[in-house]
């Protein structure tokens, strides 16, 4: 009876572990390990994100200042080949707080989509596609990607790199984005509720832009440019618009 018993109460402790539909190829501690990943979903009510690019062809997730009540769920598992990070109150509650930082290594050539309701987002050495949604919080983006898509309901957003596409949006922060090689193609757009943003290219860039806000002010160092340019748009409620050039260095 008392080896029944012990039997019985471990595998309830499994069952209710905030790890238990974790599934990896290798998992340590509070790190998992995937081998054949093909992108990446991070979907967490809140706690901080960073997020590298790296050479090596294997994913690695290690979780870090959890803290997690009894109704919360954390899973991390392969789901035909998209690695799911996801954090959540598994019953609907306003006193439990469920929030873990983490920290994610993957495949530079992977894509990847951050959502996380309050913290900050911090992403190095991506080349393909970035999708971010923030409800309170900052994102720092230093990668070069094919796209960028990412909004902030309140919170500073700042991109250095080279991308194809961006649109970004901040309902209250400011939006900073800077080139690291001349542009002479591609769209940038801008929305903001209430915040400047400041634009920063190389010299020899090209630059077409459209500007709208009910109040705010515009100012481009660049000549205007029609053909073989950097499409930006820009829309606020409230926010200036400052395009600069980088200087040498």
């Amino acid at each position: 009876m008392i080896s029944l018993s012990l039997r019985v109460g471990l595998g309830l402790a499994l069952l209710l572990s905030p790890f238990s539909n974790s599934s990896a190829a290798d998992k340590k501690d509070n790190e998992h390990v995937f081998y054949k990943a093909k992108s990446l979903m991070v979907k967490i009510t809140g706690g901080d994100v960073t997020l590298m690019g790296s050479e090596s062809a294997a994913a690695v997730v290690r979780v870090e200042k959890e803290s997690l009540g009894s109704h919360c769920k954390m899973t991390i598992k392969d789901v035909g080949g998209v690695i799911v990070v996801d954090l959540r109150q598994a019953f609907n509650t306003n006193r439990e707080v469920c929030t873990a930082n983490f920290f994610i290594t993957i495949p530079q050539n992977l894509s990847a989509t951050v959502k996380t309701g309050n913290g900050k987002l911090t992403v190095n050495n991506l080349k393909k596609n970035l999708n971010f949604r923030i409800g309170s919080g900052s994102a720092t983006i230093n990668a070069d990607l094919d796209n960028i898509s990412g909004s902030s309901g309140s919170g500073d957003i700042s991109i250095r790199g080279f991308f194809k596409l961006a649109t970004v949006k901040s309902g209250s922060g400011h939006v900073r984005v800077e080139a690291n090689k001349p542009m002479t193609e591609g769209n940038l757009n801008i929305m903001t509720g209430s915040g400047n943003a400041d634009v920063l290219l190389p010299e020899n860039s090209k630059v077409s832009v459209t500007y709208s806000a009910g109040r705010g002010i515009l100012k481009n160092d660049f000549p205007a440019s029609d053909k073989e340019a950097l499409r930006l748009q820009m829309k606020a409620g409230s926010g200036n618009l400052n395009i600069s050039k980088l200087k040498p260095q």
